[in-house]
């Protein structure tokens, strides 16, 4: 029963994936605090799937042609600021 943060790409056939899957979490009494995008944007894609299932978009990771511990450093920053803006009694980070 612990809260689940959904991670969604963005890619042919996402929504239908990512619906399933939050329904699938719903029918088993798992609370989803939001979810994840990863890949480049798609504001239609992700403006439909917050307004059908009613779970909010809380962060995107963005595809990295570059995959080293700088980018990821980088990237991990900004989500973690993100998130904690918009989930602050979600996460406890010391």
């Amino acid at each position: 029963q612990l809260p689940t943060i959904l991670i969604s790409g963005n890619y042919l056939g996402s929504i239908n994936h990512t619906l399933l899957s939050i329904e699938a979490l719903k029918r088993r009494d798992i609370p989803i605090l939001g979810i994840v995008v990863v890949g480049n944007s798609n504001t239609a894609s992700e403006t439909f799937i917050e307004a059908y299932s009613g779970i909010p978009v809380i962060a995107r990771i963005p595809y990295l042609p570059v995959l080293d511990a700088d980018s990821i450093s980088s990237s991990a920053r900004s989500i973690q600021q993100n998130l904690l803006k918009q989930l602050p009694h979600a996460f406890h980070i010391a």
